[in-house]
């Protein structure tokens, strides 16, 4: 459902304390036409943090490793688990 809003939507702002959320934007934009099975972005591309996700939340959006091996068979206890 994002893809087509984000296709549709134009976003601007001047307003630099949003600069992170806006990079945060053009970057989803960037994939929206992208397959659904693409699970990762390019190497170069960096997703914005600071001024995007707070910091009590970055643990649950930002891990080193991939998911768990057994995340498709557990998907609903992991989303239960972020929300």
């Amino acid at each position: 459902m994002l893809p087509p809003l984000l296709n549709t939507l134009g976003f601007k702002c001047n307003n630099t304390a949003y600069r992170p959320v806006m990079d945060a934007m053009r970057l989803l934009k960037k994939y929206a036409d992208v397959d659904g099975k693409t699970r990762f972005y390019d190497a170069g591309d960096e997703a914005p943090m600071d001024g995007v996700v707070r910091k009590d939340w970055r643990e649950a959006v930002v891990a080193e490793d991939d998911l768990p091996g057994d995340f498709e068979a557990t998907r609903v206890v992991h989303y239960a688990a972020i929300r």
